[in-house]
């Protein structure tokens, strides 16, 4: 009886035709997913350009290249208060957008929790596992709601306007430090130089000042930048590692890419992050230390954190595990820091402006009118004296805004109405802050730096008397709005006036397009270069 072979083996064409029906299966899938996308997903009504909702590719080019913050601003002036950026995010510029998606009410799900209903905060997430430290401990900026809240309950006595008060000598300590050590830079380059000006990098001296401030409040001790002139390692650290934080929620939106990257980081990275958080350890272990036997002789942030802490039983919780504590006293340190130290770059460069001379004469002369020397001035009296700096700072914070950025808010279960229109559960959704504030449908004359559109009482601000200044919220809005608003507007007027009152400020020519930067997380910010003369020598 003979017998029937059937052959298993593949020849050339075999796998020539396999691969092909592979690669139309998946140009297939990705035809089908486009379409649906575009004409069939729950967010298809909502305007933007074809690719952007087809496919969340130049979404994530945009967030790896920095250029959201201008492309968003672009697209909102073409499309509209809301537009969609990506096949499930949409972007907001409106009023009434601010309340729908950070405000405690923002959401159709209910709950039976004294914690106010929220929009659901995306979480940070990193390649692989090895810069989860302290998991699963989370910042106060990354935990759920009920954490979240119990995080605020932990740290608001930092904050209160008596602990405001409390900090005013260390502020005005490092910031008259700041000023002493740049009018011996500018003796020292003029006499090199036998120039009259002195070339100085502004910005590092904005960083190194801002820092110090904020590490002294934190773990009772300053990192030494200005005393150095230079940047604390761990401050160094801190510009690359936004830069790479950044990158890596790119990454992490990639299915699978994480996992395949974090198998080939170098270790040093690795050991390098690690050191940075042992710092933060040990940083918070010696200040929490000296509570109990030597604390520092001005008070801090931790002179009213830990003692609130302690006091959790008798009322609400306060309490924060040493690995939250931890985490926080990073947020604070870099939060307090960065952001603040952009919007005194950004007062420096329009107030530098050829086109804005008036403004700084006008500023100058409010500190020599309202201040007889510069001793008198203190957080608290710019806080009653100096409306025309106020409103400096304010038409910085809405061309520059430190937050610039999307902060992206998932919707929850239920749904959410947003702006007067119904938003499906598990979009993602966000104010483009920087669009808000340069927008022609918000304000007269977006791109226009007038402080007097802040000040009612001044008959130039009647041209702006149409400016929707309720979308200005430059600190955010809701349960999650910024925590240490006041302390920075504080420090800012200190230092904007301080700088003002004893030099005259001049940015170098070349950096008319210093304020076209890139963002990951926060500014990309170059070096400020400025010529600096003391007031008296500038008018001598």
């Amino acid at each position: 009886m003979s017998s029937i072979t059937i052959s298993t083996t593949w020849g050339y064409p075999d796998l020539l035709y396999l691969a092909a029906a592979c690669v139309g299966l998946l140009l297939l899938s990705l035809i089908i997913l486009t379409a649906y996308n575009i004409f069939l997903h729950p967010l298809s009504a909502y305007p933007g350009p074809i690719h952007y909702r087809a496919s969340n590719i130049p979404w994530l080019i945009q967030e790896w290249r920095g250029n959201t913050v201008h492309k968003w601003a672009d697209l909102h002036d073409r499309y509209g208060e809301v537009v969609r950026i990506a096949p499930n995010q949409l972007s907001y510029i409106s009023v009434g957008a601010w309340r729908d998606i950070y405000g405690a009410r923002g959401t159709a799900e209910s709950s039976s929790s004294t914690v106010p209903t929220q929009m659901l905060k995306e979480e940070l997430e990193f390649p692989g596992d090895d810069f989860e430290f302290f998991a699963p401990a989370k910042p106060m900026i990354s935990c759920d709601p009920h954490s979240h809240a119990r995080h605020r309950r932990a740290v608001a006595p930092a904050f209160s306007e008596r602990a405001l008060r409390s900090f005013e000598p260390t502020i005005v300590r490092f910031t008259d430090d700041m000023l002493d050590r740049l009018e011996e830079k500018q003796r020292s380059l003029q006499e090199e130089t036998e120039q009259p000006g002195a070339a100085i990098n502004l910005m590092d001296w904005f960083h190194f000042v801002m820092f110090d401030i904020t590490s002294a409040l934190v773990f009772g001790r300053p990192f030494g930048n200005l005393k150095q002139g230079r940047y604390h390692p761990w401050v160094g650290r801190i510009f690359p590692g936004m830069k790479l934080i950044a990158w890596s929620l790119v990454i992490a939106a990639i299915p699978g890419l994480g996992r395949i990257l974090a198998s080939l980081l170098p270790r040093k990275i690795v050991d390098e992050a690690r050191r940075h958080m042992q710092s933060i350890v040990d940083m918070t272990d010696a200040r929490c230390h000296a509570q109990e036997t030597n604390p520092p002789p001005h008070a801090d942030f931790m002179s009213y954190i830990l003692p609130n802490m302690a006091a959790s039983q008798k009322g609400k919780d306060t309490s924060l595990s040493a690995e939250e504590l931890y985490l926080n006293a990073q947020l604070l340190c870099i939060a307090g820091s960065e952001t603040t130290a952009s919007l005194l770059a950004g007062a420096v460069h329009f107030l530098s402006r050829p086109e804005n001379q008036h403004h700084k004469k006008r500023l100058v002369a409010e500190l020599h009118t309202q201040f007889a020397s510069e001793g008198d001035i203190t957080p608290t009296s710019l806080g009653q004296r100096a409306p025309f700096l106020a409103a400096v700072l304010n038409e910085c914070l809405r061309l520059y805004p430190p937050g610039a950025i999307n902060m992206p808010r998932t919707v929850p279960r239920g749904g959410a109405t947003i702006d007067g229109r119904y938003v499906p559960a598990g979009s993602v959704v966000g104010i483009a802050q920087f669009a808000a504030y340069r927008s022609s449908r918000h304000w007269v004359d977006p791109l226009t730096f007038a402080p007097e559109r802040w000040l009612p009482a001044d008959p130039a601000s009647n041209r702006y008397a149409a400016d929707r200044r309720e979308v200005f919220k430059p600190f955010s809005y809701g349960p999650r709005n910024c925590v240490g608003q006041s302390l920075a507007i504080a420090e800012c007027r200190l230092i904007v006036a301080k700088l003002f009152r004893r030099f005259d400020v001049q940015v170098l020519p070349g950096q008319e397009g210093w304020i076209r930067q890139k963002t990951f997380l926060s500014w990309e910010k170059p070096p400020l270069m400025v010529h600096i003369q003391t007031e008296r020598t500038h008018h001598t």
